[in-house]
C-alpha cells in the first residue's frame, strides 16, 4: 500500500539503554513535517567457490535518516545537538555530544489508514544550514537534519513500526441517548461469515428473513455487545443497509488487500 502523507514527527531524548535498563524522556514534537528518509546499510559478505556464488552473509550496519520539516526552533536544536542557549541565543561548541534519541512519525497510506514508525536508538548531526538573498520568486530554504541510528543495547531493536488498528463502529440510541459500539477484532469465524454473506446477500431484494439474518451477522460482529432488538429500535432505518454494507466492505475489503496479488501469473 502506497504512502502517501507524513505528519506528527516527534522524538524522545533516551536516558538510559544498557543490557539491564531502558528508559527515554517524554516525546517531544516536531512541527511542520516535510520529509523523512531512512536508508540502513547492509554490509555483505560473499564467498565464491566452484566458479559460483556458494555463500552470502549480510549484517545491518549504521541507519542513515534525513527528516525535512517547516521549521526547527532554537530551543529544540539545542536539545537534539546537545547545545545551550543563554539569553535567547544558540550556542554550539565543539565539545558538544549530542544525546542519543528516538524518532517517531506516522504516514498516511493510500487506504486511509495510517503506519506508524519509530526508530529507537540515534544521533543527530551538527545541520548543514542554506542561505539565500531574497529573489523575486519566493524560494523556501527548509531545516534538513541527518541523523544516525543504530539497534539498541537493551534489546538489539531499532525500529518499530505499526498499522493503524481496524475499528468497525455503530451508533445506536439506547434509552434516548446515542451510544458508540466499537469492535477492533475480526475473527477468521466472522471472516468467513462475512464472506457467505457477501456471496448470497441481495441488498436490493431483501426479504424480512434476509433483514434478520444480516442484523444477526451485525451483532456477531460486534461481539454481542447489543441485541437484535436493539439494532432495530436504535438505529435509523435510512441507516441499517448503508451500515450493513460498510461493515462487510471493511472486512471483505482488508482480505483483498492483504491477499492482492497471489495467485496472479508474473513474467519475469
Amino acid at each position: 500500500m502506497a504512502q502517501v502523507g507524513l505528519k506528527d514527527l516527534h522524538f524522545a531524548i533516551l536516558t538510559n539503554d544498557s543490557k539491564e535498563y531502558l528508559s527515554y524522556e517524554k516525546p517531544e514534537s516536531l512541527i511542520g513535517a516535510i520529509n523523512a528518509t531512512i536508508n540502513p546499510t547492509v554490509n555483505t559478505q560473499e564467498l565464491y567457490a566452484d566458479d559460483q556464488l556458494w555463500e552470502s552473509v549480510s549484517a545491518l550496519g549504521k541507519i542513515d535518516v534525513e527528516i525535512e520539516t517547516a521549521d526547527l526552533t532554537l530551543p529544540i536544536r539545542a536539545k537534539l545537538g546537545g547545545h545551550t542557549i543563554e539569553n535567547g541565543v544558540l550556542i554550539e561548541k565543539s565539545t558538544d555530544l549530542a544525546p542519543h534519541i528516538a524518532l517517531g512519525f506516522k504516514s498516511l497510506k493510500s487506504n486511509g489508514k495510517y503506519r506508524f514508525v519509530w526508530l529507537l536508538k540515534g544521533v543527530a548531526q551538527p545541520m548543514a544550514e542554506d542561505y539565500a538573498t531574497k529573489k523575486d520568486n519566493v524560494e523556501h530554504k527548509t531545516p534538513k537534519l541527518k541523523l544516525t541510528f543504530m539497534p539498541r543495547a537493551y534489546d538489539g531493536e531499532w525500529k518499530r513500526t505499526a498499522g493503524e488498528v481496524k475499528t468497525v463502529k455503530i451508533i445506536l440510541r439506547l434509552d434516548g441517548n446515542e451510544k458508540v459500539f466499537v469492535t477492533d477484532f475480526i475473527s477468521a469465524r466472522m471472516m468467513r461469515r462475512t464472506i457467505e454473506i457477501s456471496k448470497n446477500m441481495n441488498f436490493e431484494e431483501m426479504s424480512v428473513d434476509d433483514l434478520d439474518v444480516m442484523v444477526e451477522y451485525l451483532v456477531q460482529l460486534f461481539g454481542k455487545q447489543f441485541t437484535i432488538d436493539e439494532v432495530y429500535d436504535g438505529l435509523p432505518s435510512k441507516e441499517l443497509v448503508p451500515i450493513l454494507i460498510q461493515c462487510i466492505n471493511e472486512v471483505v475489503g482488508d482480505m483483498a488487500t492483504i491477499t492482492s496479488g497471489i495467485g496472479d501469473e508474473k513474467n519475469g
